[in-house]
């Protein structure tokens, strides 16, 4: 890690703290949400082979009448590792604060500073910059994942309606 984004990072966070590890948890964890979220793929294979029939020779063709389920349906449940992360994020904030009030119990200096507001940012920052960017990442991946339903699912397979139908419809 370069020097400069270490020293920003350990201007965010109570003086001491351990900056490297928090941020070592948060990419561990945004890596297995991602993982998690590759469930996506197979759920989509399987609804889209639920369009087709197979006939003597191998031949695949659309059943008639087919609908494809609504992209939040297929999606299921593949972006919640993206929300818990999150949540613990905010366990780092309470975190910081409890770190003040262990060993040298800064907490009473950090009250009696000029700038009433430093306690609080200092505990804060870090823990909601991993949040905003964890949600995201999770609305990039939902993006993503929706353009991939568009252009896999069959034009005559789509919900009838706009696109809002397409990523809501079946809930």
């Amino acid at each position: 890690m370069n020097a400069k984004p270490r020293k920003k990072l350990e201007q965010m966070v109570p003086p001491g703290y351990p900056v490297k590890t928090e941020l070592r948890l948060w990419c561990g964890g945004l890596l297995l949400a991602l993982v998690w979220s590759f469930g996506y793929f197979g759920r989509l294979a399987k609804a889209i082979d639920a369009l087709y029939t197979t006939l003597p020779g191998n031949r695949r063709v659309l059943v008639p009448g087919a609908v494809m389920p609504g992209f939040a349906r297929v999606l299921d449940g593949a972006l919640v590792p993206f929300v818990l992360l999150a949540f613990c994020m905010l366990g780092f904030a309470l975190s910081h604060y409890a770190y003040h009030w262990q060993g040298a119990k800064s907490v009473y200096l950090m009250r009696r500073l000029p700038d009433a507001a430093l306690w609080h940012r200092l505990c804060l920052t870090l823990p909601l910059l991993t949040v905003l960017a964890t949600l995201a990442a999770a609305a990039v991946l939902t993006a993503l994942y929706f353009g991939l339903y568009l252009l896999r699912t069959p034009a005559q397979c789509l919900l009838p309606g706009g696109l809002m139908q397409q990523f809501w419809g079946g809930i």
